[in-house]
């Protein structure tokens, strides 16, 4: 199946929004939300779309428990840096020398920032600040992660600590999931390969229950824990694949016939 277009999502549009931002100006923000809410797949879009244009964006995907040893050397990997030691501050200097040494900051992705361990969290403070330049902040972070991403930072327990850290992200977005309107456009266009087809009541029925999933983590405008569903692009792009790939192995056998 071909992969559909990506569809430029209110959830696009914000991301894209703070990732220009992070380049541009150097201002971090961050992304939060249930899986399959769009983070990881636009980000990595926009990541592929911006990098093609010559504008500088590293994406980073942080594993369980990513130190700050670990973070030195994702980033290091993401923009190409060789690392000539496995010792910490070896992999801190090649970055830091690698960002002061570009002629244009790269904003940096960090993916699946849930992982990310107390100590890797203030490295990418000190990233921030000692990439500053006259005129302008230090390089622009986007952290991206599921909801208890902000739930790790506000806990009491590390509160105090990122404290300094939370201080140099101004904006921290939850992220909603697609619209039923955005559902059915990008499945139309996906089962008319690229050319919208026309869907049936009953079908947009179905399309709409398929991709419908819990969501009790959301947090309301008041701040508090409201469970909710939303729309999972995972589970909607499965469900088309799954379709198309009955349709073509009919069309196959009717051929044989």
């Amino acid at each position: 199946m071909r992969t559909p277009e990506i569809l430029r999502t209110k959830g696009y549009e914000i991301l894209r929004e703070h990732l220009e931002e992070a380049m541009d100006e150097g201002i971090n923000a961050i992304v939060y939300g249930p899986p399959s809410s769009e983070k990881s797949f636009v980000l990595e879009n926009l990541c592929r779309q911006f990098r093609a244009a010559n504008r500088p964006v590293l994406y980073v995907y942080c594993g369980p428990r990513c130190t700050e040893s670990f973070l030195y050397r994702g980033i290091a990997e993401a923009a190409g840096v060789a690392v000539r030691s496995s010792w910490r501050w070896a992999s801190r200097r090649a970055v830091l020398d690698y960002l002061r040494g570009s002629a244009k900051l790269p904003a940096i992705v960090l993916d699946e920032a849930q992982h990310l361990e107390v100590d890797a969290l203030e490295g990418i403070r000190q990233l921030h600040d000692m990439t500053a330049r006259d005129g302008r902040r230090g390089c622009g972070i986007i952290l991206a992660g599921s909801h208890s991403l902000l739930r790790e930072f506000l806990h009491p327990a590390r509160r105090a600590r990122l404290e300094q850290m939370l201080s140099r992200f101004p904006y921290r977005i939850q992220l909603e999931g697609m619209s039923r309107q955005e559902v059915l456009t990008l499945a139309a266009r996906a089962f008319g390969n690229g050319k919208p087809a026309k869907l049936s009541e009953a079908a947009q029925k179905i399309l709409v229950e398929r991709c419908t999933v819990d969501d009790p983590y959301f947090v309301g405008a008041d701040g508090k824990q409201q469970p909710r569903t939303y729309f999972s692009s995972r589970r909607l792009l499965e469900y088309i694949r799954q379709q198309k790939k009955k349709s073509l192995k009919f069309v196959v056998a009717e051929s044989m016939t």
